[in-house]
């Protein structure tokens, strides 16, 4: 009968690393104040790198360390931290990713694909995407642009190309949003599917502008000429692309007025025009964009027979939204979120993936939506519309 110990095998190899016991290469990583070099066995690391099987096969600089020939040489681009672990993992076969925080795991994947560690690297590849997700979200510029540096990313390329199309205003949540580049701002603000109220994006356009000037004071009354005209230049291919029509004329007073001479004159004095003259267009010269179709559309229960607080839905369809409403199929506010039935499904919190305040209960409908009546977090959700053969419709 084969007996399998691996356990024991993996920590012997470890010891040997330990120990140093015969080693023939030294290896200095790190650079400025953050080096190390590490003591190795060629042979070891030529069996189970493909990087190390050809450099070690080369000829590098030898050293003469107490008369044996000591192979030698540095790699500055890796951080002892992230040699080390890797270097546990070539003797042991062990790793533990679980211990890492997002950023230290991006740093191993980088590493196990320099130095040729297939195995380890779709690991990583695989762990950073199902265990790292909210990292990469909150991360994302970062994500992005080490992705998109390796051609051997592709896994996490394609990931963050998904964030990108179906939940683009994750992108201006991050926390390193203001390190985006400037084309993929302008590709984003170009869409018509943003989850984002306008004056949010607006806010979020002038963290990035802001941040791509040199340190000066924030306040607005101390600002000369120059530093107006250093933002219009940063922000000058994307205000074109912020729907100011569409802001209250409160929200454009505060947010927008005081930064007035970064907007084209044109620009300006239109949207002045028309809101102070709503739905007069005669004099507006500037094209007037239609608002974005991806924000949750609240219904306001209390609407006038003239207006609706809405965005997918004009004032014609306002008595079709209000039989939605009565017979209960969805019904939504800015305070409760979505809800389906009388209560029978109801999104609560203001993250719903994070939050467990969501919850289900029959109410209304004639069976339970869930069997459990324990709260929950919402993955992401969709509305869609059933059509029946005699032509009567229902959302979901």
């Amino acid at each position: 009968m084969a007996l399998e110990f691996l356990t024991f095998l993996s920590r012997d190899f470890t010891r040997l690393l330990d120990t140093a016991c015969d080693h023939d290469v030294e290896i200095q990583v790190g650079e400025k104040d953050d080096v190390q070099t590490y003591k190795a066995h060629s042979l070891i690391l030529r069996a189970r790198s493909a990087y190390f099987a050809t450099a070690l096969s080369n000829e590098w600089a030898r050293t003469e360390d107490n008369n044996n020939s000591i192979l030698s040489f540095k790699k500055p681009n890796i951080s002892p931290f992230v040699f080390g672990v890797i270097l546990r993992y070539i003797y042991g076969g062990m790793i533990y990713l679980t211990k890492y925080n997002g950023a230290e795991v991006l740093d191993l994947l980088i590493a196990a694909d320099e130095l040729g560690l297939t195995d380890l690297f779709d690991h990583i590849q695989n762990h950073l995407i199902n265990e790292k997700a909210d990292w990469i979200r909150e991360h994302f510029a970062l994500a992005h642009r080490i992705a998109y540096q390796h051609n051997s990313f592709w896994k996490l390329q394609q990931f963050i190309q998904m964030i990108r199309e179906k939940h683009p205003e994750v992108v201006f949540k991050a926390v390193d949003f203001t390190a985006l580049e400037e084309d993929m701002l302008v590709s984003l603000l170009s869409r018509d599917d943003l989850a984002i109220d306008e004056v949010d994006l607006w806010a979020r356009i002038m963290d990035w502008g802001l941040a791509q000037m040199p340190p000066f004071t924030f306040d607005i009354s101390q600002w000369r000429q120059n530093e107006f005209a250093a933002l219009e230049k940063l922000l000058h291919k994307l205000i074109p692309h912020i729907r100011f029509f569409h802001f209250s004329s409160e929200d454009f007073d505060e947010r927008v007025v005081p930064f007035k001479t970064v907007l084209p004159r044109r620009l300006y004095r239109d949207v002045c025009n028309y809101l102070l003259h709503p739905g007069d267009t005669s004099k507006i010269k500037t094209p007037i964009t239609p608002p974005r179709l991806g924000s949750w559309n609240w219904l306001v229960m209390n609407m006038k027979p003239t207006q609706i607080d809405s965005i997918l839905i004009n004032v014609k369809h306002a008595a079709l939204a209000a039989i939605w409403i009565d017979q209960k199929n969805i019904e939504s506010n800015a305070k409760s979120g979505p809800a389906w039935g009388d209560g029978d499904l109801c999104l609560l919190g203001h993250n719903y993936r994070e939050s467990r305040l969501s919850h289900a209960r029959q109410c209304d409908y004639e069976q339970k939506i869930r069997s459990s009546s324990e709260t929950f977090s919402v993955d992401e959700y969709e509305v869609f519309q059933v059509i029946r053969t005699n032509g009567m419709s229902k959302d979901y």
